[in-house]
């Protein structure tokens, strides 16, 4: 058959193999006339309809000509063998106008692929149409129709682009709803500054943030949003995005990841890696002895968990020092790094059981499989870090009576310890 091997693309630059060679499309006009005949996936077009889309308002006296000149060409790329006397399988006449006779076009795939992800959503089955999405998503090459031109490619390239964003937005949904907080924080970014207006994504990113117990950056976020809505077009974020602001406000459970019920339990290696340490000073200096002495103290292998308290008065350096130490140590405990600040030189200190509610999303932990029992106080300023089986804490300054009193084990060792 002519159309064997054949396959067309249009997520991307607008190409064309037969097998594994790629086909010379010829000019950008020429490229314009193969892409709607694509993308109107059988159906006859009128040379009217084709000079307008191409052209637009600009069409020249001879465009129908030049149109069917173009239309020749493309049949002899299309089916270089068919004899000049035979009538054309692929791109074939109809009435007075044209269709191409083809099902092998990346778009066709990547809309099976969106709907085999909602069918699969509907049935309960998530992590299959995270699957079924991450493969459709991966046949996009860049900007949709690159190399097409005239009205008809713009309109078109419009609505691809707001399909594949919708598609993020529905696999973001789905990695989220898995637990898969952590991992999707970086693309969230990048894709919130591409799209800044997006308040779905917007939203995504600070329920993202605040499953890893980044409550500031969460809260940040609706902010930015806030403004870039008001200075951009003088409206105030949705209600959705607003009722999401409140319940991170107060902290709701309901924002919680639910735990797995069929699925068993992940393994430590399947959660996730919070990384919230702040930079490190570059410029560092001192401290040797300290350093070397921390450093032994957390390397050491024993029964317990490691725990290393800095303490000293204000403006000394201990959050400099700890955080050295954190970093220094993070090739022993690769499992990911926790920072809190308690607030205790403010008059809104942090509950100690906000800040372990906080640790626990960001390691993927349902706050419900949460041990209570753990002291309530508003604390000073504690820095936490986890590392690989424990986390170790430093408070400062701490009211008597009402220093961080809990130290949790690293998820799987299945260990709590008080750190006095």
């Amino acid at each position: 058959m002519a159309g064997e091997g054949l396959r067309f693309a249009v997520l991307g630059p607008i190409r064309a193999w037969r097998g594994g060679d790629e086909l010379d499309l010829g000019t950008p006009l020429q490229r314009s006339i193969l892409a709607m005949l694509l993308l109107r996936e059988g159906r006859a077009v009128t040379p009217t309809e084709m000079i307008d889309a191409v052209w637009g308002e600009d069409a020249p006296p001879r465009a129908l000509g030049a149109l069917r000149t173009y239309v020749s060409r493309l049949r002899t790329v299309l089916e270089p063998d068919r004899s000049p006397r035979s009538r054309p399988e692929l791109l074939t006449s109809v009435g007075k106008g044209y269709a191409l006779r083809t099902s092998a076009l990346d778009l066709t795939l990547f809309e099976r692929g969106v709907q085999e992800a909602e069918s699969m959503r509907k049935a309960g089955r998530p992590a299959e149409a995270a699957d079924s999405l991450r493969a459709a998503l991966a046949l996009w090459e860049g900007e949709p129709l690159a190399g097409a031109v005239g009205p008809y490619a713009e309109h078109q390239r419009d609505r691809l682009i707001e399909c594949r964003i919708s598609a993020i937005e529905q696999l973001m949904d789905l990695d989220l709803e898995l637990g898969r907080h952590a991992s999707v924080v970086s693309e969230l970014i990048a894709l919130t500054a591409d799209h800044p207006l997006r308040e779905r994504l917007r939203a995504q990113l600070m329920l993202a943030y605040y499953r890893c117990g980044r409550q500031g950056d969460a809260l940040a976020v609706f902010t930015d949003t806030r403004d870039a809505l008001i200075e951009e077009l003088g409206i105030e974020p949705g209600p959705e995005l607003a009722a999401l602001h409140q319940k991170i406000l107060s902290a709701d459970p309901g924002l919680a990841v639910d735990e797995p019920v069929a699925e068993e339990q992940e393994s430590v290696h399947d959660l996730p890696r919070p990384a919230q340490l702040p930079a490190a000073v570059n410029d560092f200096t001192g401290r040797r002895e300290l350093v070397a002495r921390l450093r032994t103290m957390l390397s050491t292998q024993t029964d317990s968990v490691p725990v290393a308290t800095i303490c000293g008065i204000g403006g000394v350096g201990k959050t400099a020092l700890a955080v050295h130490v954190a970093h220094a140590c993070d090739d022993l405990f690769p499992d990911g790094q926790l920072y809190a600040d308690l607030r205790g030189f403010t008059d809104e200190a942090t509950a100690p059981e906000s800040t372990l509610g906080a640790f626990l999303r960001a390691l993927g932990i349902p706050l419900t499989s949460s041990p209570r029992g753990c002291p309530s106080g508003p604390p000073s300023t504690a820095r936490c870090w986890p590392t690989g089986a424990s986390w170790c804490c430093s408070t400062t300054r701490a009211t008597p009576g009402r220093s961080a009193s809990c130290c949790l084990a690293r998820p799987g060792a299945r260990r709590w310890s008080p750190a006095g």
